[in-house]
C-alpha cells in the first residue's frame, strides 16, 4: 500500500497527484482522533503541519519527519528534565521538533 501511494500517480505540472491529497487527509483524519483521544494532548497545528508535511511530500517524508521529531522531542524532554528546565508534569510543545524533524529529515536525505 505504501509503493502504491509513494510510488504511482505521481504529481506532474500543474496536477496534484491523486495520493498526496488522499494521504494527507488519510493522516488528518488519524491525527484527529489521536489528538480526540489524548483530550489536546497534541493540538490542531500538529495536526494541520502533519498533514500539510504529507501532501507535500508523501508518506515516505511524513514517516521519517515522524521518527525524527519524536527523537528530538524525546532528547530535548531528557535534557530538560535533567537541567531541571521543566518538571515532569510539564507540557512541551511538539511543533518545533516537527520543523526539526522536517529540515533534518530533508538535509540528511532521509526521504
Amino acid at each position: 500500500l505504501l509503493a502504491f501511494f509513494n510510488n504511482e500517480l505521481k504529481s506532474t505540472g500543474t496536477t496534484i497527484g491523486l495520493f498526496y491529497v488522499l494521504s494527507a487527509f488519510i493522516v488528518l483524519l488519524l491525527m484527529l482522533i489521536c489528538s480526540a483521544i489524548t483530550k489536546g494532548g497534541m493540538g490542531g497545528g500538529d495536526v494541520k503541519l502533519l498533514a500539510a508535511v504529507c501532501y507535500t511530500g508523501g508518506l515516505s517524508l511524513l514517516l521519517s519527519v515522524l521518527m525524527s521529531s519524536l527523537l528530538a522531542g524525546l532528547l530535548a524532554g531528557v535534557l530538560f528534565l535533567l537541567l531541571k528546565i521543566k518538571k515532569l508534569k510539564d507540557e512541551i510543545p511538539f511543533a518545533p521538533f516537527m520543523y526539526i524533524g522536517c529540515v533534518g529529515s530533508v538535509i540528511l536525505g532521509l526521504v
